[in-house]
């Protein structure tokens, strides 16, 4: 078994402890090539175009993001109660930005009578001691993009009912929901360039990880 890294934001990670996210997407960095009636994939071996996310399971093989029985432990947006006096050390107290988010104030806080705010730690410095969420992998698969279906919507933590971007009004299609989350993390142009994604299908692991 494998422990490995993944970043997520502040949204992210509320659904991941609500048990709201049990799927993620992240692109495939080596994109299969398209001829000749067929999709030629990194590792040499060919699958028929018309085949959604038909990869051969020796591609499979190669997932950055793990295999079935790996486990994923979460980077998120922090802080410690040792800073900025001291280093970060497995005793202190640890903060998280996505429990802020509800704070009348902002996740980042009210101004301080010294004339500072709340200041958070970027998720990739979050070492392996200060993560809360640990997930286990349960199925590795490809797709292209845009052939999420509702039920994987919702299953990537996107509530239709309360999906809100950039001040719009309430969107209520949930794959539309997650089309803008996707433009909104990765920036225009990418959910039309429609590339092929790693789908993992994962677990949050509750009980106690040694």
């Amino acid at each position: 078994m494998k422990e490995i890294p993944i970043l997520y934001t502040g949204a992210m990670v509320r659904a991941l402890l609500a048990d709201d996210k049990t799927q993620t997407r992240r692109t495939c960095k080596l994109q299969p090539h398209v001829g000749s009636g067929m999709t030629w994939w990194p590792d040499g071996k060919g699958t028929d175009t018309g085949t959604s996310g038909g990869a051969p399971g020796c591609y499979l093989d190669l997932c950055p993001f793990g295999q079935p029985g790996d486990r994923h432990w979460v980077r998120e947006t922090w802080q410690h109660s040792n800073w900025p006096h001291g280093p970060f050390d497995e005793d202190c107290d640890i903060f998280y930005r996505a429990d802020y988010m509800d704070d009348p104030h902002g996740p980042d806080g009210e101004l301080s009578p010294e004339g500072k705010y709340r200041t958070w730690r970027p998720s990739i410095h979050m070492p392996r001691a200060a993560s809360r969420i640990m997930l286990e992998v349960m199925n590795v698969r490809v797709e292209r993009l845009q052939d999420i279906s509702e039920a994987d919507a919702f299953a990537e933590g996107v509530s239709a009912l309360n999906s809100r971007h950039a001040g719009a009004a309430y969107v209520t299609d949930v794959r539309l929901a997650y089309e803008l989350l996707w433009k909104s993390l990765y920036g225009a142009g990418s959910w039309d360039a429609n590339p092929w994604v790693w789908v993992v299908k994962f677990r949050r692991v509750t009980e106690q990880v040694q």
